[in-house]
């Protein structure tokens, strides 16, 4: 208990001396939406949302993955979402679950509480990496077995008035359509991009066939919340990639997992929904070819 509580004491330091605001953490700021259990509402947390409809149009889709035989869900979609608004901040997020075990419980601890830690920082680019670093401590030491701790990925995006800034951990991905013009507003964080591959080995991590590879395991992401035994000497790392963009009224922000991103290219996305809806997005990219869960997340600004 005095371990427990001394940990918590060096963390909420760290925290305030990053310029977080603690009472933050005594508020609701993430609720579920009420209403019967369905998939729509397990998987995405709306928090404001009168608030949010002053400043963005948005919208949410997901589908489960169809691994399992004869093109039925292999297990449960892993997948989550969060969209919400506090003071004059707006906060979009998918989490990309992985494991099948754990998955679903690891990217909704991080949907859940990640958002929410940001929300409470003055100073939000030295915020986002300190809150990717305690969501990441607080999975290491809850669990008791390393082998039985999945993994997610994260993309969010934080606009606060002009300012977008993008924090990424993982293969999930965001684009925008700003100022007219299709841009890719963060990077895949796997062995195929080359700065990734050379901070994984320059870490003494191995690499074979397009897996990062710990103890005759592969994981397909160089950088994620969770995976344990992937995260020792920061072969992969929970660090956040942050980029940051200028935004105005029109422009759309796209965020999904890699279930999209796999089977559509940027252009194909953006072009498709001129005419269509999110939720024929994700069926689309079903019929394309894709197995894994599939979620994504739009906001038009205002």
């Amino acid at each position: 208990m005095i371990y427990k509580s001394l940990f918590a004491v060096i963390f909420l330091s760290q925290l305030m001396w990053h310029g977080y605001i603690p009472e933050v953490l005594n508020k609701p700021v993430t609720v579920s939406l009420e209403s019967s259990l369905d998939e729509r509402e397990e998987i995405v947390r709306i928090h404001d949302e009168i608030a949010l409809n002053k400043k963005i149009d948005f919208s949410f889709s997901s589908l489960e993955n169809s691994r399992g035989k004869d093109g039925i869900s292999a297990y449960k979609n892993q997948d989550r979402a969060f969209i919400g608004s506090y003071n004059d901040r707006i906060c979009i997020g998918v989490f990309d679950g992985h494991g099948a075990k754990t998955g679903g419980i690891v990217s909704e601890f991080v949907r859940n509480n990640l958002p929410r830690i940001l929300f409470g920082y003055r100073f939000l680019q030295s915020g986002m990496y300190s809150a990717c670093s305690w969501i990441q401590n607080c999975i290491t030491v809850s669990k008791k077995s390393e082998s039985e701790c999945g993994g997610t990925t994260a993309i969010l995006g934080v606009v606060e008035g002009s300012k977008l800034t993008i924090a990424n951990v993982g293969d999930s991905r965001a684009v925008g359509v700003l100022k007219g013009k299709t841009t890719q507003l963060s990077h895949d964080h796997n062995v195929d991009y080359p700065l990734e591959k050379k901070r994984v080995k320059k870490a003494g991590g191995v690499i074979f066939n397009g897996y990062v590879c710990v103890d005759g395991r592969g994981l397909a992401v160089t950088r994620s919340f969770g995976d344990l035994p992937f995260h020792k000497n920061n072969v992969v790392t929970a660090t956040p990639e942050i980029k940051t963009f200028t935004v105005q009224a029109g422009d759309k922000l796209i965020f999904a997992s890699d279930g999209l991103w796999d089977v559509m290219s940027n252009e194909e996305v953006v072009t498709f929904l001129k005419k269509h809806s999110i939720n024929d997005l994700v069926k689309k990219a079903r019929e394309l070819g894709s197995k894994d869960d599939i979620t994504v997340a739009v906001a038009i600004i205002k």
